[in-house]
């Protein structure tokens, strides 16, 4: 079952990257799936943001 938690998504500075935060509670779950500094994939799909764990290491954006 999903464990849903309340988040937000900010700006530092004059940056135009945007972050999301992931609550305490989402990272201590035993099934929370990622590291710290560990590559990631961010894929939009129509109004969901998903993240998943990525091969690559690298910052470049790829289209399908």
């Amino acid at each position: 079952m999903a464990d849903t938690h309340s988040s937000r998504i900010f700006r530092s500075g004059d940056a135009t990257t945007l972050y999301v935060t992931i609550p305490a509670d989402v990272v201590s779950d035993s099934q929370f799936p990622f590291d710290a500094d560990q590559p990631v994939t961010v894929t939009i799909d129509g109004d969901h943001l998903l993240v998943s764990k990525s091969d690559e290491g690298g910052d470049e954006a790829t289209r399908e």
